[in-house]
């Protein structure tokens, strides 16, 4: 099930993001950053089957890039899995990011919007299209205190795709 509120937008096309009026710039403005998440997403049956593990195996992966959510099960966005594993050039971001505190949601967000770093291009269709990683790795580097910085601002809502990785109930 998808839903939508004014701080989160989830769209089942990754061709077609769409950023919504001040976006993840507005971190630290005292309103909602907005997340655009985009979709197809998998539930955690769906994840385990594609990875052909069980759920304590899934939940436990800092590869796995998945959004919490407090009344519903987490999902996880479907442009990370490849025959039965999940992407390095992918997985390589998330560790990374999660690593340094910054969630699921946000890190998704990141993926699938455009990047100066990238010559505008997202992040992912950087990677689809088999250029460097390493250039995508140096962007989240830099990217690190902005992302922290949503992150925080989600966290200061309660939101319940803010939360801290753990593992999920």
């Amino acid at each position: 099930m998808f839903f939508l509120t004014s701080t989160i937008e989830l769209v089942d096309d990754k061709s077609k993001p769409v950023r919504q009026a001040g976006g993840t710039e507005s971190a630290g403005s005292g309103t909602d950053p907005d997340i655009v998440l985009v979709g197809p997403f998998w539930t955690r049956l769906e994840a385990t089957e594609e990875l052909r593990c069980d759920a304590d195996c899934l939940l436990h992966r800092d590869d796995v890039l998945r959004i919490g959510a407090r009344l519903s099960e987490e999902v996880y966005p479907a442009f990370q899995f490849d025959h039965h594993q999940v992407r390095k050039d992918v997985a390589d971001v998330v560790e990374l990011l999660l690593q340094n505190d910054v969630t699921g949601a946000v890190i998704s967000d990141w993926l699938v919007h455009p990047n100066p770093d990238l010559g505008d291009s997202t992040p992912l269709n950087w990677l689809d299209r088999d250029r460097p990683e390493h250039e995508v790795l140096e962007s989240a580097r830099r990217s690190i205190p902005m992302l922290q910085a949503v992150t925080n601002e989600l966290r200061s809502h309660n939101l319940p795709y803010a939360a801290r990785r753990g593992p999920a109930s």
